[in-house]
């Protein structure tokens, strides 16, 4: 047994699968049973996620729908787990164990066949569970080990656009590098994504923008003109990504200490995106009516957005700013200042930006009885002088530790 097999029956008999699948059930009807894809992918690259969704592929000998959706009702040892029907096409159903334990089972008749149909290499390694054997059809395993990311096949990224964002985010989740190939393809054919479901690029976006280095995976994004397929201007999209790679930092930050000092309710860091995103593309497009925005952000953050350019205006008002801090679970007017001074980036040394920060953090002194881990103004405007940002992130950092 390799040291991956090795990984993965560890893990596997962590979550034991062998009592939620009824192994003696597939081994009487002579069958395999497989697991394949993100789960596997995951592991290897040591990612820790409380929840698991595991996809499960079953190699029957015929094509009997009935023998299989009546095994799939057999295939757990207790009948409580319910049993969800994701994709009427193809089969496709989910087993939930408990809310943190999933299992999408679907059946093939050729293993290779199956694997012909997948997207990436990263996500085309199978796991016998039974027998503790890893099944490598094209050098998977040596692509993840050096970090590779490569479409086997590359028409099933246009057969499903949204791959190519999948891959998009797969590349910096696990710092990936993609094959030369594979990623002239993407570029050559992304423009099919804007034939993708909206409900799905939405929640790929959630995915993308909950990521520890959003600024990277965004910076592909332009490169790729993904916003233009969407009739959106981001006008000067270099300082957009010194703005997200700041933000990255800042949310880590905040979110490490609002909640604790503070009780601010800070919410997923996508939400936060989608507001940045929409806020910027409001303040500096001149065309406000594009058909992109609504489609990506949605007519809530739009509006949202547009609130929050609104309330700046009444930033330098003791009065405001005091009546949404006094309600300690609010995040209202972080959602303001934290915005806003992301956005006004380029501002950091205007005379008249300054004076605004003074007059917003004496307010938030006044109002949270501000402890060591807040950076007294003075300390602010000295770092604002300085034409390298990322001395306010270290001065930040510094006063945390």
């Amino acid at each position: 047994m390799s040291l991956y097999e090795e990984k993965l029956s560890k893990t596997i008999k962590k979550i034991k699968l062998d009592k939620i699948v009824n192994f003696s059930i597939l081994n009487k009807k002579n069958l395999k049973l497989f697991i394949v894809g993100g789960f596997i992918r995951d592991i290897l690259f040591n990612k820790r996620d409380s929840k698991i969704d595991a996809d499960v592929v079953i190699l029957i000998k015929s094509k009997n729908i009935e023998d299989y959706k009546s095994l799939i009702k057999c295939l757990c040892n207790e009948c409580n787990y319910k049993i969800v029907e994701l994709d009427n096409k193809n089969l496709v159903y989910r087993s939930i164990i408990n809310q943190n334990l999933y299992l999408d089972f679907t059946y093939t008749l050729d293993l290779n066949q199956d694997f012909n149909r997948r997207d990436y290499t990263i996500n085309s390694l199978y796991f016998d569970p039974m027998d503790k054997k890893l099944i490598d059809f094209d050098d998977c395993l040596n692509d993840i080990k050096n970090y590779l990311l490569k479409a086997h096949n590359l028409d099933n990224l246009v057969l499903d656009p949204i791959r190519m964002l999948r891959g998009i985010r797969f590349k910096n989740e696990f710092n990936l590098t993609f094959e030369q190939q594979t990623y002239d393809f993407i570029k050559s054919n992304f423009f099919h994504v804007v034939n993708t479901n909206p409900t799905r690029m939405r929640q790929e976006l959630i995915k993308i923008f909950n990521l520890k280095k959003t600024f990277s995976a965004i910076n592909d994004l332009i490169n790729l003109k993904f916003f233009e397929l969407y009739d959106i201007n981001l006008n000067r999209p270099d300082e957009l990504i010194q703005i997200i790679k700041s933000f990255d930092i800042l949310y880590q930050i905040f979110q490490d200490v609002l909640p604790k000092e503070y009780e601010f309710s800070i919410k997923e860091k996508n939400y936060y995106l989608f507001l940045l995103l929409s806020s910027y593309i409001l303040k500096n497009s001149r065309d406000l009516n594009s058909w992109g925005i609504s489609l990506l952000f949605g007519e809530n953050f739009i509006k949202k957005a547009q609130k929050i350019l609104n309330d700046w205006n009444k930033r330098e008002d003791p009065k405001y700013i005091i009546n949404n801090f006094k309600h300690k679970t609010s995040n209202q007017i972080f959602e303001v200042i934290f915005i806003n001074m992301l956005i006004n980036i380029s501002k950091i040394n205007n005379e008249e930006y300054l004076s605004t920060l003074q007059t917003l953090f004496k307010v938030c002194n006044y109002v949270c009885e501000l402890k060591r881990t807040i950076i007294p103004f003075d300390k602010y405007s000295e770092i604002f002088q300085e034409t390298d940002y990322s001395k306010y992130i270290d001065y930040v950092i510094s006063t945390l530790t």
